[in-house]
Formats: C-alpha cells, sequence, structure tokens
C-alpha cells in the first residue's frame, strides 16, 4: 500500500527533529523577513506624499535612516534562514544516505546478485 503524501511529508519531517533548533530559527528568520516586507512601502509613503516637495529634511533624513535599517534587516535574515536551511537540508540528505546505506548492509546477498550495483548507488545517490 502506497503512503499518502501528508504520510511521507510526516515522515520526512520526523527527520528533521534531530535539527528543529537550527529549523526554527530558520524559520523564525523567515517570519522577520516576511514581516519587514510591507515596511519599505510604509517608509516610502511619507516620501511620496510630500516630504520632498515639503522640503521637509527631517523626515528625508529619518526614512533613510529606517530604510537602511529594514534592509539590513532583511539582507541578515535572509542570509541567516537560508544559511541554516541548506545546512539542515544536507544533514538530511548525509541522513537518509546513511540510512539508505545502512539498510543495503542488512539486507540479503540474494538481493544484492539480483540488482546491479549500478542501480543500487543511482538509488543511494
Amino acid at each position: 500500500m502506497a503512503a499518502t503524501q501528508k504520510e511521507t511529508y510526516l515522515r520526512l519531517l520526523g527527520y528533521v527533529l534531530p535539527y528543529r533548533r537550527t529549523f526554527g530559527f530558520a524559520i523564525l528568520a523567515m517570519i522577520i523577513l516576511a514581516a519587514t516586507e510591507p515596511a519599505v512601502p510604509a517608509l516610502m509613503k511619507p516620501l511620496l506624499d510630500g516630504s520632498f516637495v515639503d522640503r521637509d529634511m527631517d523626515t528625508v533624513e529619518t526614512v533613510a535612516i529606517l530604510l537602511v535599517g529594514v534592509f539590513a534587516v532583511r539582507g541578515l535574515t535572509g542570509f541567516l534562514s537560508a544559511v541554516c536551511l541548506a545546512w539542515v537540508a544536507g544533514k538530511l540528505v548525509m541522513d537518509l544516505r546513511t540510512a539508505m546505506f545502512d539498510r543495503l548492509l542488512s539486507v540479503p546477498a540474494r538481493f544484492n546478485d539480483g540488482n546491479p550495483s549500478p542501480k543500487l548507488i543511482s538509488k543511494v545517490t
């Protein structure tokens, strides 16, 4: 009986448990990144609504500093989420390959005789 997509997803999610802190940190970084998305248009609104026309340099300077801050936060959180997810993904692939290799070592010799080596290697890879 074939596993459903949900069952497969939950089974694979079980492999993430040893790395849940890093995975959770990546998710938190993505949430912060998404939360800063509407900040850019919100900060541009005062500029477009007349700060340039009225020559209100205090508002222009404040908005410029805030925009630099928002983009710094966005850059940092985007970088951290990408690095953390790549690390977790690499660890997951290594764990799955190790589990598959261990399984291949425990199967009977008859199985190995009936399957060509390149086929088995491509499955592990």
